[in-house]
């Protein structure tokens, strides 16, 4: 049961989005490295709550299996970090309805955490 004091990972992610509505139409793969690093305790909890639901325990697996990936064909740093924002947006932009939206964003972004830790 869900009560007004309780944090939800869906509220967080407007304040994430006002922050990197920040960013330029062009900002620099730096620019936008520097702008999640300054997010990074804000998407760390998004993570933490996003890590919480029984989706991402459901879906675990393919999480394991992409974080797996990301790892493995990128350097860590900033390529790591600019692929996890991308596929964060990528799989909001493409959601075909709020549920599908919803298991982007437990998916991804645990991803985008990761990448910045």
């Amino acid at each position: 049961m869900s009560t007004s004091t309780q944090k939800n990972y869906m509220d967080l992610m407007d304040e994430f989005f006002f922050e990197t509505s920040k960013l330029k139409s062009n900002a620099t793969n730096q620019e936008v490295v520097e702008l999640l690093q300054e997010n990074k305790l804000l998407i760390n909890e998004i993570a933490a709550l996003a890590k919480a639901t029984e989706l991402f325990w459901l879906s675990k697996h393919k999480y394991e299996e992409f974080k797996k990936e990301m790892f493995e064909n990128r350097e860590k740093g900033m390529e790591r970090i600019v692929f996890a924002y991308q596929q964060l947006l990528k799989r909001i932009t493409r959601s075909l309805s709020n549920i599908h939206m919803r298991g982007a964003i437990v998916i991804a972004m645990p991803l985008l955490a990761d990448a910045l830790s």
